[in-house]
């Protein structure tokens, strides 16, 4: 039973983004499903819900890891059965946020109905780039201790902090639907990007994380859910300072 454990959470992680995905995509759509009913009952909104399952997600992400090494039961299965979990939670969800943003804002334009229908179906080649970034981070030697283009994780937290702000309805669909091809190019590209984890409190070894995790804060406490894609923004600032700093 023990060896379970960590693809129990793993499943669970899955389940947590299939759960948001379901909700992005039915919540306020007419849906004659009871579980949508339910949400749609009760005083609790969507993003609120939304933001739990990316929380859920992330928890569930980071236990079944370590779990497995607490119990010493890693596995291939367990490893292959991660990366399909975080393409649900942290690839076709966040897809499914683009998505939504950016349909509401084309459903109050007077566009071409052909032209929707072609900007709609773009939204979702984040999901295919993730599944990309998965699958190489996968076979990649390189990304033990560091990334090399921006990790799932990260790229949902982006799109997270965007939805449950509300920033969006501000900014034309444009923006959103731009916004989806520069970060499908980040998560496959070649940008080195330092690891999030601290293994050390001194600044010569930790300065990046340090300053991640300072801006973080600042920004949180200052723009609310927005801090989350700022600081996304901060993370992707500091890798390309860094990069530069070691090639002078």
């Amino acid at each position: 039973m023990r060896k379970h454990i960590p693809n129990i959470l793993t499943c669970l992680n899955l389940l947590s983004g299939a759960f948001g995905v379901c909700l992005l995509l039915s919540v306020g759509n007419g849906s004659e499903s009871a579980l949508v009913q339910c949400v749609e009952n009760s005083n609790v909104c969507l993003e609120t819900l939304v933001f739990l399952c990316v929380a859920c997600s992330a928890v569930f992400d980071f236990l079944d890891g370590f779990v497995a090494r607490l119990l010493g039961v890693s596995s291939p299965i367990g490893k292959e059965l991660d990366s399909l979990a975080d393409l649900i939670s942290f690839g076709m969800l966040p897809t499914a946020m683009a998505f939504t943003m950016v349909s509401t804002h084309l459903s109050t334009l007077e566009m071409n109905f052909n032209l929707k229908v072609l900007i709609e179906c773009l939204c979702w080649i984040m999901l295919a780039f993730s599944a990309l970034r998965l699958a190489k981070f996968n076979v990649d030697t390189r990304q033990t201790t560091s990334f090399i283009g921006l990790a799932t994780p990260a790229n949902a937290l982006m799109w997270l902090g965007l939805f449950c702000s509300g920033v969006w309805m501000s900014l034309p669909w444009w923006v959103m639907f731009v916004l989806i091809f520069v970060c499908s190019f980040l998560l496959v590209c070649e940008l080195p990007m330092f690891s999030f984890k601290i293994h050390s409190l001194r600044w010569a070894e930790a300065k990046y994380q340090i300053l991640l995790v300072m801006g973080a804060v600042s920004l949180l406490l200052s723009c609310g859910f927005a801090g989350l894609s700022l600081t996304i923004i901060w993370y992707i600032f500091l890798s390309l300072l860094k990069l530069g700093l070691e090639k002078k």
